[in-house]
């Protein structure tokens, strides 16, 4: 079986959700990143996927999961 991959993210301050490659979502509070949840809108909203899908990082704020 393949491993799902992040195709997507969207986060607030609230809350994380990845979009997964198989339909999937998988959210988790926003407070579960200290630098995500002092990060700004702008912040938050720059993100790259990393390892082909099996991470995201937002440059600006030195985050990585």
């Amino acid at each position: 079986m393949k491993a799902a991959l992040i195709r997507d993210v969207r986060v607030d301050g609230q809350q994380i959700t990845f979009m997964l490659t198989d339909g999937r979502e998988v959210s988790a509070p926003t407070s579960w990143s200290a630098r995500l949840t002092r990060a700004n809108p702008k912040q938050r909203a720059t993100w790259r996927l990393g390892g082909s899908g099996t991470h995201v990082e937002w440059p600006a704020i030195d985050e990585h999961i």
